[in-house]
């Protein structure tokens, strides 16, 4: 995993033998903060947090709209980028 800022968020999954099945980091030079996350009915990883500056979690970077900014984003079942804004 690498630290990317201030703040840097960390995720995984383990699977039932508490094994590493995915890991990621996620930020960006400054501030941001993961305030929750859940899973889908589709399985997916749902992200919602807050950030200043800018946030990078996989697709194209977001930008905050002045001091902190929310966020929110999916990744697949594996990890994977699908959407933030």
């Amino acid at each position: 995993m690498m630290f990317l800022g201030d703040l840097t968020m960390f995720l995984a999954q383990f699977n039932a033998m508490n094994s590493v099945v995915w890991q990621k980091s996620f930020g960006g030079m400054a501030g941001q903060n993961l305030a929750g996350f859940g899973k889908s009915p589709k399985g997916e990883v749902l992200l919602g947090g807050y950030f200043v500056q800018s946030l990078d979690l996989g697709g194209p970077p977001l930008s905050s709209m002045g001091d902190w900014s929310v966020f929110q984003g999916t990744l697949d079942a594996n990890g994977g980028y699908v959407g933030a804004s």
